[in-house]
């Protein structure tokens, strides 16, 4: 413990701070971001010699820190999280921090960035798309195509702004804006509730790979603290997993590669027989989606009236939407048929990168 105390004196330069947080960049740069209650902000260094020495502190925004959040008791922060791009896509080595912030009535997790290495910083943004009642404790992690994913609690759902759950936003334009959180708890908790909910840790966590994201928090569903973690799958979803056979109807796509595709071709592909073994290209990329009928009609009939942007080109955050349209009542005999869909991404014909698989099932 002493030596990792005088590590934290090499580098800031205030007498009253806490909440660290390291990151490394590209070409091996070091950052450290942490509270300075000196003067209520945020500050960032950075070393360039593997932390042998430290150069000026850095202001990257002020903070109304948090004690609490409102209508629970139990400790709260504005501490720091903060990662860097290292993906190789149009954003690397932009730096990304996090924090809590107080506003009152409750709380938003704001986000700032840099380009420039620490040292200029944008416009701090809610780092989630609806600001009533109050998320708090973020963490964020850039994955491997330079989307920036942060995990948090958030009660948007409680009117009464008590009951937690954990939720995930993301940005695949470098920061500028956030889409849609996407909640990951199946089960809310209010910490007011048991013994244990007066502490549920200083942070939760985030770890992201190219095609999934896996938030871990504390969580009091049971009465009592315990650790939780779920899988999330943002490069591709549907707004439901469901059609009537009875009725027919539609199925938006989202598929989201992330910036380092921006612009690159892309091409869904279905399947009616299952995720494995999988079609594997020349490239070594394996799409979970077998080789079948079904796959043939969605390659033949690509774009036409039943599945409207199968192929195209991503926007420049690596995003593109498709929709099926099954039009009218189906055949009773295709009851109970799933389906799963997948996305391969190609560049000069090469395939990079494909997507997890995301199922639709036919219901009477």
């Amino acid at each position: 413990m002493y030596d990792c105390l005088r590590f934290v004196d090499t580098y800031r330069d205030s007498n009253s701070c806490q909440g660290s947080v390291p990151a490394v960049g590209p070409d091996s740069v070091l950052y450290i971001a942490y509270l300075d209650y000196e003067d209520q902000t945020i500050k960032i260094d950075r070393s360039f010699d593997g932390g042998a020495t430290w150069g000026t502190d850095v202001r990257v925004a002020n903070v109304d820190f948090i004690g609490s959040v409102p209508n629970t008791g139990f400790r709260a922060n504005s501490f720091p999280t903060m990662d860097v791009d290292t993906s190789g896509g149009p954003y690397h080595g932009t730096v990304y921090v996090c924090w809590t912030d107080d506003q009152g009535s409750h709380t938003d997790v704001m986000s700032t960035r840099s380009t420039d290495g620490g040292q200029t910083w944008s416009t701090p943004i809610p780092a989630h798309d609806v600001t009533t009642n109050s998320q708090f404790f973020p963490w964020v992690d850039v994955d491997p195509n330079g989307n920036v994913n942060v995990g948090m609690y958030d009660r948007r759902d409680n009117p009464a702004d008590t009951r937690c759950a954990l939720w995930v936003a993301r940005s695949s334009d470098g920061g500028a804006s956030f889409q849609p959180s996407v909640r990951v708890s199946d089960v809310g908790f209010n910490p007011n509730t048991y013994n244990d909910g007066s502490f549920i840790g200083d942070y939760t966590g985030i770890a992201a790979s190219d095609r999934t994201v896996h938030p871990l928090w504390t969580d009091g569903r049971n009465d009592t603290n315990d650790s939780f973690t779920s899988r999330v799958q943002l490069d591709i979803h549907t707004d439901t997993h469901f059609i009537s056979a009875a009725t027919g109807g539609q199925v938006h796509f989202t598929v989201n590669a992330g910036p380092l595709y921006q612009n690159a071709d892309y091409r869904l592909l279905g399947s009616m027989t299952g995720t494995t073994p999988g079609l594997t290209f020349a490239s070594g990329v394996n799409a979970p989606v077998n080789f079948d009928l079904l796959m043939v009609y969605t390659i033949l009939l690509a774009n036409t009236s039943v599945f409207q942007n199968f192929v195209g080109t991503f926007d420049s955050t690596g995003t593109a939407l498709a929709t099926l349209d099954s039009g009218g009542p189906l055949d009773p005999l295709l009851v109970g048929l799933r389906m799963d869909f997948a996305a391969v991404v190609s560049i000069a014909n090469v395939e990079l990168w494909a997507s997890n698989p995301t199922n639709l099932q036919i219901d009477p």
